[in-house]
């Protein structure tokens, strides 16, 4: 179809195009005259275009032309890279004018995840680099510098020689304009900022981990890392979600994820508290020994070398976190380190009596 139809149409343009390079400047009625064919380039000329070929249809027609003029369009930007003219100018600001008319008054037919063709995007591209700033201009001013850099970052992660979608680019004019409406007032404006961006379902990587990184900085001040992540997790669930936006539509919602990384770090800090409240709870070795006497027989195991530490202090608190005796059911490190170097007759004669059933033991083993 388009073979039959447009190949023409799209090999006289190029030619056009091309020979800009070679021949002389036209002068201004000749000028005119090509706009005035350019300015003829209507949608009623595509239909009757797809209408020749035999095609019924809305959507192929209006894609069809977004097509052509995406192709023109990306072609005319390389050849200006080479050699500017005013010419090209004016006929690919004739192009984007009839391009931006489908996408307004045919929307519902329009490729909306079609990519922009540069000449579209990159004026786009620098409009919304100003408004994100820095600079007085900007709608993040007076924020945190670290959120404008991720923002920024996040519109330049499309680059590469890459275009967005007309519906990416319209949903970054859309937040920032969002953003710049919801600021003014008092408060703080990096968390009002904060707050915008995940109700419009600012789901960038780049973003989600700047939240990680803010939550876990207010850890260490916080006191009690279970009721802050607690705190957050509130905050992030009062945050109401606007449906139909989104920055990547195929990915999982900016609070979606959130919310599941802190929920992870809920039940981390659930985990270790109850692992610490059991291990702290659990007396593992029960000795049938008094204080005195299991202080004498833990010196006597070092000394002897079964026992292997280079921190006597460190070990008695492990010691005394899982032990405990027959009279005994929690035991003080310090006063056990003190019976240590104590030399008490009858624990002496006890243990001695200890040793020999032992004695006794390992020679039966041998029989």
């Amino acid at each position: 179809m388009e073979e039959n139809t447009l190949a023409v149409v799209n090999d006289q343009l190029f030619q056009a195009i091309e020979a800009g390079d070679e021949l002389p400047e036209l002068n201004k009625q000749e000028e005119k005259k090509v706009m005035e064919h350019v300015n003829k380039l209507s949608l009623r000329f595509m239909r009757d275009a797809i209408k020749m070929a035999g095609i019924k249809s809305m959507n192929l027609l209006v894609r069809t032309a977004q097509s052509c003029m995406h192709t023109l369009l990306n072609y005319l930007h390389r050849k200006q890279l080479k050699n500017h003219t005013k010419l090209r100018s004016r006929i690919q600001d004739a192009l984007c004018s009839f391009l931006y008319s489908l996408k307004d008054h045919y929307t519902d037919h329009f490729d909306h995840n079609g990519s922009m063709p540069l000449p579209v995007w990159l004026p786009l591209h620098d409009k919304l680099l100003q408004a994100i700033g820095p600079g007085e201009d900007s709608v993040f001013e007076g924020m945190e510098y670290e959120l404008l850099s991720v923002v920024k970052n996040s519109l330049e992660d499309i680059g590469n020689g890459k275009t967005p979608s007309y519906r990416m680019a319209d949903y970054w004019t859309m937040l920032l304009e969002k953003v710049s409406t919801t600021l003014p007032g008092s408060g703080n404006t990096t968390l009002r900022a904060i707050f915008t961006l995940v109700a419009y379902n600012f789901n960038s990587a780049r973003f989600v981990q700047y939240l990680v990184d803010r939550y876990m900085a207010g850890l260490p001040t916080a006191g009690n890392a279970l009721e802050q992540w607690k705190h957050n997790l509130l905050h992030v669930n009062r945050i109401i979600e606007v449906p139909g936006y989104a920055l990547y539509v195929n990915a999982p919602s900016c609070k979606h994820t959130l919310t599941n990384i802190i929920q992870t770090e809920i039940a981390a800090c659930n985990f270790t508290r109850e692992g610490e409240t059991f291990m702290a709870s659990q007396a593992f070795l029960k000795y049938g020994l008094s204080v005195q006497q299991l202080a004498l027989f833990l010196r006597v195991q070092v000394e002897a070398g079964i026992f292997v530490c280079d921190n006597i202090t460190e070990f008695f608190k492990i010691i005394c976190l899982h032990s405990c005796t027959a009279r005994a059911d929690e035991l003080s490190a310090e006063s056990l380190l003190k019976k240590y170097y104590e030399k008490d007759r009858g624990s002496i004669m006890i243990l001695l009596e200890y040793n020999a059933r032992m004695h006794n033991l390992l020679k039966s083993y041998l029989r």
